[in-house]
């Protein structure tokens, strides 16, 4: 059913499908969790997976910062 839906979005209009893959992605990274867990894991194995975490949304705060809001407006 996910997979229909992000299909169905993805394909909406201009800059729309863009904002919906978006919100799809970032509800995949977000339903993935964090995992940092300071009695299992080391400190260095936190760091680690903090730096995947924030370059993976890196990508996306660059999509935002190009992105022009007008574009939407009709």
């Amino acid at each position: 059913m996910n997979r229909w839906r992000h299909k169905l979005d993805t394909n909406l209009p201009g800059e729309l499908g863009q904002i919906a893959d978006w919100i799809n992605t970032a509800e995949t990274i977000l339903a993935r969790g964090v995992n940092f867990d300071p009695l299992t894991l080391t400190p260095e194995d936190n760091v680690q997976r903090f730096t995947k975490l924030n370059e993976e949304h890196a990508v996306y705060l660059v999509f935002f910062l190009n992105f022009n809001l007008n574009s939407l407006v009709v």
